[in-house]
């Protein structure tokens, strides 16, 4: 999905966020798939060059909510600290 005010994607199962620190590596990433589809959002002065609202663990797949610009990260951090916003969490176990 994508507005003018966000991009929300998909991470998949075992897809890493972004590289740092000692977890430097050469897969693939949720930061360079949004750098490859999203050159105009991309911001050198931001860690990964998004704003991003929040991430999921490399074992997790789910949404991720990507602000394109600072006005609507300022407004989506405000909305998820005064609980605006409504998480919710399915786990699906198999065995």
């Amino acid at each position: 999905f994508k507005s003018k005010h966000f991009i929300i994607v998909n991470k998949p199962y075992d897809l890493l966020m972004y590289n740092y620190g000692q977890m430097v590596t050469k897969e693939p990433t949720l930061y360079n798939y949004l750098r490859e589809k999203f050159p105009f959002y991309y911001d050198p002065r931001l860690l990964g060059g998004f704003h991003v609202l929040h991430r999921l663990d490399t074992i997790t797949s789910g949404c991720v909510c990507v602000p394109l610009n600072y006005f609507s990260q300022r407004l989506a951090v405000e909305a998820f600290e005064s609980n605006l916003v409504k998480k919710s969490y399915l786990a699906l176990v198999h065995g």
